[in-house]
């Protein structure tokens, strides 16, 4: 069995050290800061293995370990606005507003360089993280985090286990952590986007999709969620639909909630102009049949008729598979919408 390790870098006063506790408290692992590390690199050198499911700050742990195939590596980077820092800063230790500043640039200069110098990179590259996060939106408590009965999320487990449906520890960490799964929504197509709001909701709510299967089984509003297609089509940045396949009953199922409505939608028509031809015509006949069944419906109303028509006949621009490449972007948005 592969242990989950988290690594945690942060900035200098945004409180990394105190969300790294938080996390390893709800997951009910180990938690080892600045200090214990430095103490068993001085007793026995820096470990080879980790025998252990922990959280682990600072000391560039997530470069050392990060060609590890023994354990599961999260590797997360906590950061906040530089006058959060301050402010932070000016509460731990005291200090003026002024003093505060000075010392958070000989910090960031300090990590900075050691940093550089050890990995070759710069401390919080998005490229060697998995995740990073605000801890000025975040705090300390980690906001959305629940906090966990522990010994119900036992029993639960326990539950799961002999149901052959084990949790694992990355799932675990996604449904103590709400607040990861946020940001957006989903790009590319439909899928992506139904994809999206099914994480929202059990993320929030937990539990397997399929339990949510039908109309209305969603309690109540899911995460955030920001969609922005890349292509048009689909309309599933404005449905309250998500739409999942199931390999194991080799079926698409269907969840139907008003709840999924994502919090925003955004259209950029300049999103379009790179969609492979063979997509702009997926999309378009896509969209055109939507809107003919839209039309044929025994449910149509002179508006959604309205409605219809005029997407049938402006299906015909997507449908064009020169279409996606023209950089005619009034054209494009009247496309997307």
């Amino acid at each position: 069995m592969r242990h989950l390790v988290i690594t945690i870098g942060c900035e200098y006063g945004a409180k990394g050290n105190a969300i790294g506790r938080k996390i390893a408290e709800d997951l009910n692992i180990k938690f080892y800061n600045r200090e214990l590390v430095d103490e068993i690199i001085e007793e026995v050198g820096i470990p080879k293995e980790i025998m252990e499911n922990c959280v682990i700050i600072g000391r560039s742990a997530d470069y050392i370990l990060k060609d590890s195939d023994k354990i599961n590596l999260l590797r997360a980077f906590i950061y906040a606005p530089d006058d959060v820092r301050i402010h932070n800063i000016m509460e731990s230790h005291n200090l003026t507003e002024k003093d505060a500043g000075i010392l958070l640039l000989e910090k960031d200069k300090r990590y900075h360089k050691r940093h550089l110098a050890l990995t070759g990179s710069n401390r919080g590259d998005r490229h060697n993280r998995n995740i990073l996060i605000d801890s000025s939106y975040l705090g300390t408590e980690g906001k959305q985090i629940t906090s966990r009965n522990l010994s119900e999320e036992n029993s639960e487990a326990g539950r799961n286990e002999s149901m052959g449906q084990k949790k694992s520890e990355f799932d675990k960490v996604f449904s103590a952590w709400d607040i990861l799964v946020i940001a957006f929504g989903a790009m590319i197509g439909g899928s992506p986007m139904d994809v999206a709001k099914a994480v929202g909701v059990t993320a929030k709510y937990g539990g397997s999709i399929t339990e949510y299967e039908g109309a209305h089984k969603v309690p109540g509003k899911i995460i955030p969620l920001i969609a922005i297609p890349t292509t048009a089509g689909t309309g599933s940045e404005v449905t309250a639909f998500s739409v999942i396949t199931d390999h194991s009953r080799d079926y698409k199922l269907t969840v139907f909630s008003y709840e999924l409505f994502p919090s925003y939608a955004i259209l950029d028509p300049e999103l379009l102009t790179s969609a492979p031809a063979s997509v702009a015509e997926a999309c378009g006949i896509d969209a055109f049949i939507h809107a003919e069944e839209a039309y044929v419906s025994t449910a149509a109303s002179p508006f959604s008729d309205a409605m219809a028509d005029d997407a049938m006949k402006s299906g015909n621009i997507a449908v064009n598979p020169r279409s996606s490449h023209k950089r005619d972007i009034a054209e494009l948005y009247h496309k997307a919408i």
